[in-house]
């Protein structure tokens, strides 16, 4: 059974219970047959590239995912022109700004992401529990709320749901 915690809801049981949790004003639910994962009241933009139509949502997180433990700053290429990455009171806009993001981040802290558990899916939206393991030996437990469309992420937030 998943532990409740706020800004973090672990729902690696879903299969046997349906669960719904608030997050910061956002209704979670997870359906109880597959896993799948519904989220209301999350701000989408709308994207203007479609060279990755062919790839799902879950697989478009993967390769974020793969991209950042490579340590890749072109996991970039990954969003939307006019993707939105927010977290911890920061809002980053547009592809270039995230690109500049994540070159930062890959540099001074060199991220390691491990998901904990599935990926939770429902359409365009996805949902990751993950460990960060950072260059300095500390980790970071996080949520990953994706809008993917066309294959391109058009919204990224994150929080932070402690330190370990």
């Amino acid at each position: 059974m998943g532990v409740r915690r706020p800004l973090l809801f672990v729902l690696r049981n879903a299969k046997r219970a349906a669960r719904a949790v608030w997050l910061r004003g956002c209704i979670l639910s997870a359906h109880p047959h597959t896993a799948s994962l519904q989220v209301m009241g999350v701000a989408v933009m709308r994207h203007s590239r479609s060279m990755a139509n062919n790839r799902s949502a879950s697989d478009t997180v993967r390769a974020y995912f793969a991209g950042i433990r490579s340590r890749d700053s072109g996991v970039a290429d990954l969003f939307d022109e006019a993707a939105q990455l927010v977290g911890l009171g920061q809002l980053t806009s547009g592809r270039e700004e995230i690109r500049s993001f994540y070159a930062k981040s890959i540099a001074n802290a060199s991220p390691t992401p491990d998901l904990i558990g599935d990926l939770l899916v429902s359409g365009d939206r996805v949902a990751a529990e993950i460990r960060i393991a950072l260059a300095d030996g500390s980790n970071l437990h996080v949520v990953d709320l994706f809008v993917v469309r066309s294959g391109l992420i058009q919204s990224l937030t994150y929080f932070l749901a402690d330190e370990s």
